[in-house]
């Protein structure tokens, strides 16, 4: 969704809003509209640029706070970090 690239779908990121909350579908089975992201660290920090976290939202079609969309980064660059250590 950031940076436009097609990839298979097992090789994004799935985000999706649940209960309240914007949440990585690990799994890519919670229900509800979902947004894909390509998982590498430029792309999901292009979420913090304004341009592209509106695209984001729209995408998702709810009206959701900077600062959850801000969470949401910081979790998923730190969970990059473990995928990067794991690898």
């Amino acid at each position: 969704m950031a940076c436009g690239q097609r990839k298979e779908k097992g090789e994004l990121l799935r985000i999706t809003y649940r209960g309240g909350e914007l949440l990585w579908d690990e799994g890519m089975r919670l229900g509800g509209r979902g947004v894909y992201l390509c998982p590498r660290r430029e792309c999901i920090e292009l979420l913090r640029k304004r341009r592209t976290r509106d695209h984001f939202l729209r995408s998702l079609r709810r009206s959701v706070s900077p600062e959850d969309v801000k969470a949401l980064v910081e979790g998923l660059l730190a969970r990059q970090d473990e995928w990067g250590r794991s690898a």
